[in-house]
C-alpha cells in the first residue's frame, strides 16, 4: 500500500469518527435541553433526540396518548414537561 493511500484512508476513518462524535454531541445538547425547561417547546426531532427514538417512535407515542402536541403555525411542538415525564416513566 502506498503512504498516501494510507493517509487517505487514515483520514477518512478520523473524519467519519469526528462527524459521529459530533451529531452524539448533538444529540446529547438536545437531550439535556429537554430535560430543563418544562414550558420550552421541541420540534418531533428534538424530541426523538432527548428520548433516543426516532421520529416515527415519537409519532407512534403521539397517536398512544403518551405525548401531546401542540401546534405552531401548523408545525408539531411537543413541551419540555411532557419529554420528561415520559423519560421518568411518569407517563
Amino acid at each position: 500500500m502506498l503512504v498516501s493511500e494510507r493517509i487517505r484512508q487514515e483520514t477518512g476513518a478520523h473524519a467519519q469518527i469526528h462527524q459521529q462524535t459530533s451529531e452524539a454531541t448533538n444529540s446529547n445538547r438536545e437531550a439535556n435541553r429537554a430535560t430543563g425547561d418544562p414550558d420550552q417547546l421541541y420540534s418531533i426531532d428534538e424530541a426523538g433526540a432527548a428520548l433516543c427514538c426516532s421520529r416515527s417512535s415519537i409519532y407512534e407515542l403521539l397517536a398512544a396518548g403518551k405525548l401531546s402536541v401542540v401546534r405552531l403555525d401548523a408545525r408539531p411542538r411537543i413541551r419540555g414537561e411532557a419529554i420528561r415525564r415520559l423519560a421518568a416513566g411518569e407517563a
